[in-house]
């Protein structure tokens, strides 16, 4: 199993609200990723399915080894046949076909997370709010 490093994050905890920003390119760990029988298959710990789970793939930029601007590909994995996502015992499963040895790919996460509930006349109602995370590795064989 490989373990890919968060390239960008906004994520409140228990202390307050803690971010990564991605401010250079240049400075995104990108983590090599092995295809596994054809397949793109990456586990995330959290016991939460995401709210929005979108993947993209680009191809590398001619001299830069940084990818393309424009993703030549990009997946709802909540609702595409391509990709498939599981949740169990903890963990969160993504699989994606149609990828190719060489591609960078980017996989961002959104979560939906009540806050507080307050009490009106009209009744209750949940503050939510958007925590986010995203990864980005480089397709191997």
């Amino acid at each position: 199993m490989t373990w890919i490093v968060p390239a960008q994050y906004h994520w409140r905890e228990e202390a307050g609200w803690t971010s990564l920003a991605v401010t250079d390119a240049r400075n995104v760990t990108i983590t090599p990723v092995a295809l596994d029988d054809g397949r793109l298959s990456l586990v995330f710990g959290t016991p939460v399915q995401p709210s929005q789970l979108i993947v993209s793939s680009y191809d590398i930029a001619s001299g830069s080894g940084l990818p393309a601007t424009d993703p030549k590909r990009t997946w709802n994995c909540l609702t595409s046949h391509d990709c498939s996502v599981v949740s169990r015992g903890g963990t969160v499963t993504l699989e994606l076909l149609d990828v190719k040895v060489g591609d960078v790919v980017s996989v961002r996460a959104a979560y939906l997370i009540p806050r507080e509930t307050s009490l009106s006349r009209t009744g209750a109602s949940a503050q939510l709010e958007l925590d986010t995370i995203a990864w980005v590795a480089r397709v191997t064989s």
